[in-house]
């Protein structure tokens, strides 16, 4: 895996972009229909994806190397969400999965396409295909979307995680719909939505070792019980449960890549 890290001045947060995220199922819920001036939108998003760049390039070292069958079955299963969903992700840009080693669980994604997990959380905490899909949903829609928020960085040394990750946080309800919304393209994809609150649970029951990515822990556990409430509410919802714990040859071959590191 690869994480990108530098230390910098933060401006003050100035804008939370929010797309309307479109579907082709009128009877599903949408996102908040607030979106930003094209042209903000996009000075934001390459001010995003080259701080991301500068941070990979300094961690180069710390990437994940894997085989590349390992990676042609990752190419898989992202294209098993995107083609599945092919009127919700118009944007055809190529995603570029990157894992990075840190003891640290992590993942975050930036507009240019690539989402970065750390090799910390595949190891502790993803150890199926179905919990991976479940992440890498949420880092899809956000890469179509542009779903971030708004922060200027100026460089002042190094690159931190922390300033990558600062762009991901969200209010509680911008972050309800994008987990509604990974559950959605999950079913569509005939994989288990279910294991988008297997993700919420796993970064509940592990705030200590998430707190890079969670600033308070009232937050995530709301954010629980509110999308158990959209799934009991949603329908077509079967019985609520964990998912399928099964581990697939190929994922496992992802895991033992991770554990060589």
């Amino acid at each position: 895996m690869k994480i990108l890290i530098r230390k910098a001045l933060s401006f003050e947060g100035f804008f939370l972009i929010i797309l309307s995220i479109l579907t082709s199922c009128s009877s599903e819920k949408r996102f908040n229909d607030v979106k930003l001036a094209l042209h903000s939108e996009n000075i934001y998003a390459h001010h995003m994806s080259a701080i991301g760049k500068q941070f990979t390039d300094a961690q180069s070292s710390k990437i994940v190397k894997i085989s590349n069958d390992t990676s042609r079955y990752l190419q898989e299963v992202i294209n098993s969400i995107r083609i599945n969903n092919e009127l919700f992700f118009k944007d055809k840009k190529e995603v570029e999965l990157v894992f990075i080693e840190s003891v640290n669980p992590f993942y975050y994604s930036l507009p240019d396409g690539r989402v970065v997990m750390s090799s910390g959380l595949v190891k502790k905490y993803i150890k199926t295909e179905e919990l991976f899909a479940a992440v890498l949903a949420i880092e899809l829609i956000r890469v179509e979307k542009k779903y971030y928020k708004m922060k200027r960085l100026i460089p002042n040394g190094s690159i931190t995680i922390n300033d990558l990750l600062t762009f991901q946080k969200l209010s509680p309800e911008q972050n309800e719909k994008l987990y509604e919304w990974a559950y959605i393209l999950l079913r569509r994809s005939g994989r288990e939505g279910i294991a988008v609150l297997n993700v919420l649970q796993i970064k509940n029951k592990n705030i200590l070792d998430f707190t890079l990515m969670v600033d308070d822990g009232r937050i995530l556990t709301s954010a629980e019980r509110k999308f158990k409430s959209f799934l009991v509410s949603h329908e077509n919802l079967g019985e609520i449960s964990k998912a399928h714990n099964v581990q697939n040859k190929k994922y496992s071959k992802l895991l033992y890549q991770m554990e060589m590191q």
